[in-house]
């Protein structure tokens, strides 16, 4: 078994790396490389990090430039002061260049573990053009969708979640019987979602971020009496969060809200509204709440 260590560039360009990786492989002339059981290692004071190769594919297409990949692997993280230990299995197959230009890998997540909780499988493809990398999930059971992109040049990112009548469930599962059994009350809990991120890094001592969502969850009888829906929305930044909507109703709850928080003066401003609330002895409660920001 091989032990290497990782190869960090500590210039901001990082990208440098995979092309001189790739570089490295095409002036080898071998059309053909095969490699097995290759262990990637580190370690620091939070955390250790193992991903076993079990198989590496390189078919070297020097008249074109570029690397077919087929790679079977398994990697585990875990951390030191939390005693947390995360697990998973990755295949990966696809075309690289040698200036990454039209580069692309399909990337499959297989038994994502933590715990006594597993991770059902998750198929994404990497696509790299003009110092753009570009992950998404490609289309699968799961009602849920990825997209992800990051501008190496600009150093900007944005993400983007998405949700059809989602239950974690679907994805979720445990082998214990106690966390099994507490997974089956979300099992009519339902979540539709459109969540937007933006991330600028161009100023690494002070980083930005803008955010977006709308959804719709279902909260079914087993976790809430009666049950209740949730539909809500909001938006924020690096400075402050807006909760522009949030109304809930159902048999036994009624209410809105409209909030707003400053992160750094912890200046608060907006209204809660709760018609009623049935408690579990059966009395009903009804309240309003208006907040107002004093000035600092």
């Amino acid at each position: 078994m091989l032990f290497l260590k990782p190869f960090f560039n500590t210039n901001p360009s990082i990208i440098n790396a995979p092309k001189y990786a790739i570089w490295t492989c095409l002036t080898l002339h071998a059309e053909n490389i095969k490699l097995k059981n290759i262990l990637i290692s580190y370690v620091n004071e939070q955390i250790k990090t193992n991903v076993l190769l079990k198989e590496v594919g390189i078919d070297n297409n020097i008249k074109r430039n570029s690397l077919n990949l087929d790679l079977t692997s398994v990697a585990k993280l875990q951390h030191l002061a939390l005693n947390k230990t995360v697990s998973c299995n990755i295949d990966a197959s696809g075309t690289l260049f040698k200036t990454l230009d039209n580069s692309n890998l399909a990337i499959k997540f297989q038994n994502l573990t933590e715990g006594s909780y597993k991770l059902s499988k998750l198929s994404t493809l990497l696509t790299y053009a003009d110092n753009v990398v570009d992950v998404h999930t490609i289309q699968s059971t799961n009602p849920i969708s990825i997209d992800a992109q990051y501008n190496f040049k600009d150093k900007k990112a944005n993400a983007r979640v998405r949700t059809q009548t989602f239950s974690p469930i679907n994805v979720l599962t445990s082998m214990n019987s106690e966390a099994a059994k507490q997974l089956k009350l979300f099992k009519d809990f339902l979540i539709d979602t459109d969540t937007n991120a933006s991330f600028d890094f161009s100023n690494a001592a002070k980083p930005e971020i803008d955010y977006k969502s709308r959804g719709y969850v279902y909260v079914p009888n087993e976790i809430f009496p009666e049950g209740a829906t949730i539909d809500y929305g909001l938006k924020g930044n690096t400075e402050k969060i807006e909760i522009e909507k949030l109304n809930v109703s159902g048999p036994n709850c009624s209410g809105n809200a409209q909030l707003s928080l400053i992160f750094k003066t912890l200046q608060a401003n907006g209204f809660v509204e709760l018609p009623y609330f049935v408690l579990p002895n059966g009395n009903a409660v009804s309240t309003e709440i208006y907040v107002d920001a004093l000035n600092k």
